[in-house]
């Protein structure tokens, strides 16, 4: 009896041991989950878009407020498609600055090949002697961030710094895209 159970003991060790060698073998190592994080890919992008904007303008006390929506064509460079924007912009007249710039907007097209769409938003700067030049036809940057993304985009990360001068119609940007998980 007592060899019996040893041997019974022996048998259940010997499973045991298979079982957690199994599973030492399903677990991820360090060197799969390296290579999960390589498949993210990160790139430059430069190009130039053109600016069609539908902005109203009012007067609020020392500041003009310039509210409305935007459409970025972008024909060259990197990204190929278009944004449809919103846009807000206050200019304070007696400090001759601006005091806020924001957008958000949703772009849809490629980057790099890649295909999808993405939601961003993105504070700016800008600089202009007076409200009609600094608002109507100057220009400003902004530094947009990604909120959202479907199709080849879905897992976007990174940053588009942009320049617009709607005046000219025109507008250019540059940034690190990362794309994947």
């Amino acid at each position: 009896m007592k060899k019996t159970g040893i041997a019974i003991i022996l048998i259940l060790l010997a499973i045991g041991a298979i079982g957690c060698s199994n599973s030492a073998t399903n677990t991820p190592s360090a060197s799969t989950t390296s290579a999960k994080s390589a498949a993210k890919q990160t790139v430059q992008v430069s190009g130039s878009c053109t600016i069609i904007e539908n902005i109203q303008t009012k007067l609020e006390g020392n500041t003009t407020v310039a509210e409305g929506t935007a459409r970025y064509e972008f024909t060259s460079g990197d990204m190929l498609g278009s944004s449809e924007v919103k846009v807000r912009r206050v200019f304070d007249d007696s400090a001759k600055k601006f005091v806020e710039i924001y957008e958000e907007g949703v772009f849809t097209g490629t980057i790099k090949g890649k295909e999808g769409t993405f939601n961003y938003r993105g504070p700016g700067y800008a600089d202009g002697p007076q409200p009609s030049d600094a608002i109507t036809n100057g220009g400003w940057g902004i530094r947009y961030e990604f909120v959202s993304g479907t199709g080849d985009l879905a897992d976007i990360s990174g940053f588009i710094q942009a320049n617009m001068i709607p005046s000219l119609g025109k507008g250019s940007y540059t940034g690190d895209i990362s794309f994947g998980e």
